[in-house]
């Protein structure tokens, strides 16, 4: 079973962990912790019962092996400010064995005062809810600095309304853990659209829109815009060939800036479309496919982000890429 859930979640949602790092850090706890509660309750649930709910914890643990292995190595990698991965790896390593050392002593102790069933029971839960706090507090604490969609949505969200170049320590604040939060609105905060990295062409020109497909192509990337049947836009990216990841950054902004002049339940109308096309909002304040300028690039590196890398994309990164067609001669 464990083997079974450890071949089948790395397949699945493995390539969402390195974006999603810290999501993935704390649900490592949850999953130990779920397995550790469902092997104190499975010899009060009969034979059966008590194959089904250790099959489950083993496969609860495979799954935060897995998911604290890979989350482990994004984040040694953002802590590693100064190429020292391999000394970072031996301290954590060598904290790791300490605070077993601790945890294996008190332990003893413990055992030795609680004996009743009920008092560890008690004991458990209290143990287990102060480890899983702790954990949300400590992935709360990790500033990342480099963007992936919960992040360029509150970023971007704040600078369309007000101004500001957030910095990743103002961003992590209202960053969800639990909960990805990736509401994309408009002026008015309503809800008009939904954005995503299309993981081809075909899914890019998403069958389940209803109407045709806008394409609008900006600075090495493209833009691919219908109509969902629930009213919202569907905003598909897809970056060229040779696009680094401040052009995924653009995409992203374009694409919410974008969405920014849609109306609620309208989705993108042939207006909204014009309007894109001339090249002005309906303030007059510029293209909506302007490219982010150098001059705002280095606002937020000076406020901390690290655009040399991007997390957008959740899935195997595919690239358009234009080839001069050669016709015969007549």
């Amino acid at each position: 079973m464990s083997r079974i859930a450890t071949i089948v979640f790395a397949n699945r949602w493995g390539l969402r962990i390195e974006p999603e790092a810290k999501r993935y850090r704390f649900l490592a706890d949850v999953f130990n912790d779920t397995a550790f509660f469902l092997e104190l309750y499975s010899p009060a649930l009969g034979p059966w019962g008590k194959v089904l709910t250790l099959s489950v914890g083993e496969a609860l643990r495979a799954l935060c092996g897995v998911a604290a292995g890979a989350s482990k190595a994004a984040l040694s990698v953002h802590f590693a400010k100064h190429d020292n991965l391999a000394e970072l790896n031996a301290k954590e390593a060598s904290q790791e064995t300490a605070v077993g050392l601790v945890g294996l002593l008190v332990g003893t102790l413990v055992v030795k005062l609680v004996q009743d069933s009920r008092s560890v029971m008690f004991l458990m839960v209290v143990l287990v809810m102060a480890h899983l706090f702790v954990n949300y507090v400590g992935v709360c604490s990790v500033h990342m600095t480099n963007l992936n969609r919960q992040r360029a949505v509150i970023f971007f969200s704040e600078y369309l309304k007000s101004g500001t170049v957030l910095s990743p320590k103002a961003v992590a604040k209202r960053e969800s853990i639990l909960f990805e939060s990736t509401r994309i609105v408009n002026k008015r905060g309503e809800r008009v659209a939904k954005i995503d990295i299309a993981k081809d062409f075909q899914d890019a020109m998403d069958k389940r829109n209803c109407g045709a497909v806008s394409v609008l192509d900006g600075h090495k990337y493209s833009l691919f815009i219908g109509n969902q049947h629930n009213g919202l836009a569907s905003i598909k990216i897809m970056l060229w060939d040779g696009s680094d990841p401040w052009y995924a950054v653009n995409a992203w902004f374009s694409a919410m800036k974008i969405a920014q002049v849609m109306e609620e339940g309208k989705g993108f109308t042939k207006e909204v479309e014009q309007l894109v096309k001339k090249g002005s909002s309906e303030d007059g304040d510029g293209s909506l496919m302007d490219l982010l300028d150098s001059e705002f690039k280095e606002k937020m590196e000076s406020v901390g982000w690290d655009l040399e890398s991007q997390s957008f994309e959740t899935k195997g990164p595919v690239r358009i890429r234009f080839q001069q067609a050669h016709r015969k001669d007549e």
